[in-house]
């Protein structure tokens, strides 16, 4: 999942290895043409984990290709459809 953070979008990849993300933003960046880094949580998000946990950052120089990527997804259902545009804070029309 994500959630838009200032003017980008953060990743929830909290639960992954730094290696993982590590990969992950690489294919990102290198597949997708998306500028992304890498971010250590927040200590006050981390009160009770005891190991640092990682999120991707997507700026907002990559959010207009980052829309037309999910916005040329064919196959997801109507209902799939309507929450990307909502994520993305377009007005879907069905």
């Amino acid at each position: 999942s994500g959630t838009w953070t200032g003017e980008g979008v953060r990743i929830a990849t909290n639960s992954f290895s730094i290696k993982e993300v590590k990969f992950l933003a690489n294919i990102l960046n290198t597949k997708y043409s998306l500028e992304c880094t890498i971010h250590i949580l927040p200590i006050s998000l981390l009160a009770k984990i005891k190991s640092e946990k990682y999120s991707i950052y997507i700026k907002k120089n990559s959010i207009p290709k980052l829309r037309s990527l999910l916005l040329s997804v064919k196959q997801l259902s109507l209902f799939q459809n309507s929450l990307f545009y909502k994520k993305l804070g377009i007005k879907y029309k069905i």
